[in-house]
């Protein structure tokens, strides 16, 4: 794994046959360069690394972060995007923790593979198909779900059971770092929290089985499965950056060259932006970066001089 020194950005330069290579030795970054200003060099990622993937988060990623998160919408015109590029790239997948059928349901395109629960479950056949993995782990979450009422009286809290995985998420709160801790209390206090593993995340805080499976290994596998050449991750939380390591992981092999993009606003944490090579100035140049590659892989398909 590259040290965050070393993923912070990594160099990226042109070898003599014009293709995209990245140099893993450790580097001192000054700022974080916007993809939106490298478009040169995605294009010729895009050119030479097929098949190509492009793996994204949902909520701060291609979609708003809601002040609801019960009640999240994808942005029409990036539906439309994700849609046609799964017609037009090798793979195009949707990585959330929220559960499979719900990102199903909020992506809404056949061709586009939907992972939820972190990694732990994937939309395929028609269902939601969960790890085997998290099943032991499945009754325990239940339990703790049970449990979890009396935080819905913390002023801002809202409880998100997702089944395999329960979210806590405190953004409403007029003081989100004492309503934080609160629940952290409130949870060492159960004895089945013991059995699973809790993440903190932006605003949020998931209770998720403590198998060996995260977006980091979900990218890893889809890296294989599909026999990538390319890929791009985005993402814009801390459970992201498992992804961002995955791609930088697979770029020590010469077959492969992938990006690791934070879509950041206000709230991103710095180690998000840290682990990445670019960033996306939050969902509305998610959007342009979207636009941008339908225009570029319409062209291709053409066979018109860019």
């Amino acid at each position: 794994m590259w040290s965050v020194n070393q993923r912070a950005m990594a160099i990226q330069t042109y070898d003599q046959n014009n293709s995209l290579t990245a140099h893993s030795s450790p580097v001192t970054v000054v700022g974080m360069s916007r993809l939106l200003d490298n478009l040169p060099m995605l294009e010729k990622l895009l050119h030479n690394r097929r098949p190509f993937g492009l793996i994204a988060d949902i909520d701060g990623t291609i979609s708003p972060t809601s002040t609801d998160p019960l009640h999240v919408t994808i942005p029409p015109a990036n539906r439309q995007y994700l849609r046609a590029l799964s017609q037009r790239l090798d793979l195009v997948a949707v990585i959330s923790g929220r559960s499979a059928t719900e990102v199903r349901a909020l992506v809404d395109g056949d061709n586009i593979l939907c992972i939820g629960h972190y990694g732990m479950e994937r939309w395929q056949d028609g269902a939601a198909r969960l790890d085997s993995r998290v099943k032991p782990y499945y009754l325990a979450v239940r339990q703790v779900a049970s449990r979890l009422t009396p935080l819905s009286a913390f002023e801002g809290v809202v409880l998100q059971d997702k089944g395999a995985t329960v979210s806590i998420h405190y953004r409403l709160s007029p003081h989100p770092e004492e309503t934080k801790q609160r629940i952290l209390a409130f949870l060492e206090n159960l004895p089945q929290i013991r059995q699973l593993r809790i993440l903190p995340e932006n605003m949020v805080i998931g209770i998720i089985p403590p198998v060996a499976i995260d977006k980091g290994t979900a990218v890893r596998d889809l890296i294989k499965e599909r026999h990538l050449n390319g890929a791009m991750y985005l993402g814009d939380d801390v459970a992201d950056v498992r992804g961002f390591d995955s791609i930088h992981e697979a770029n020590r092999r010469d077959s492969f060259r992938g990006l690791a993009i934070a879509v950041t606003g206000a709230e991103t944490a710095p180690e998000v932006s840290a682990a990445a090579d670019f960033t996306l100035d939050g969902v509305k140049e998610t959007t342009e970066l979207l636009k941008w590659l339908m225009g570029k892989l319409t062209v291709q398909e053409s066979g018109t001089p860019t």
